[in-house]
């Protein structure tokens, strides 16, 4: 998913899988989660207020979108040594909506 494109191991010849490192993926799912607890009251109102089909059409759209700009915005890589860095800003908007939308999902069913 967020392979970068796929990499060698340098000398091993065994692919790596992913393109992040261990701390850059647990930085991917910390701030995934913290989006999701921030947005989860604001999400819950909203399927309140808009009713559950609305809610579930924009949450399925936020994530389709972001999964559909996830080969996008890998393909220019991880700047730096931290996801979180300010140079990767395309990564966090894509994985925030990505979040959001899973948000709406998560919420809807109970709205």
């Amino acid at each position: 998913l967020l392979t970068g494109g796929g990499t060698t191991a340098t000398g091993a010849g065994a692919a790596t899988g992913l393109a992040l490192s261990a701390t850059a993926m647990g930085q991917v799912y910390m701030w995934m989660s913290i989006n999701q607890v921030l947005s989860n009251p604001i999400a819950g109102q909203l399927a309140d207020r808009s009713g559950k089909s609305a809610a579930i059409v924009a949450g399925g759209t936020l994530t389709s979108l972001a999964v559909a700009s996830v080969p996008l915005v890998c393909s220019y890589g991880l700047i730096g040594d931290s996801v979180l860095d300010w140079a990767n800003w395309p990564m966090l908007a894509t994985l925030s909506f990505w979040s959001l939308g899973g948000t709406l999902l998560a919420t809807a069913h109970v709205a």
